[in-house]
């Protein structure tokens, strides 16, 4: 289990990247919305951080493109470090 102040600890790269708990992430402007990509954890490639949740848990999707992603549900370790992510980014409005 990370400590809080390993996942809240953020480096930023000159191209935008972001590092936090050894997941690297930006945000990208789409339309009017902003997304969050992160290198995947899991397989290593970029994708989008949703939230996803089911059955009254939460977990977080990396969606890959054409219909491919990564689950991490809260039993995983990189789940910490993505919650952090997404909620320093999203903030606590969902």
């Amino acid at each position: 289990m990370m400590v809080l102040s390993e996942i809240i600890r953020c480096e930023e790269d000159f191209n935008g990247w972001r590092e936090t708990g050894g997941i690297k992430w930006k945000l990208v402007k789409a339309n009017r919305n902003w997304q969050i990509q992160v290198i995947c954890p899991r397989c290593g490639k970029m994708g989008n951080l949703i939230r996803a949740n089911s059955r009254n848990r939460v977990g977080y999707r990396v969606l890959h493109g054409g219909g491919t992603g990564c689950h991490f549900g809260w039993t995983q370790e990189e789940f910490d470090t993505l919650d952090a992510i997404y909620r320093s980014v999203r903030g606590r409005r969902f």
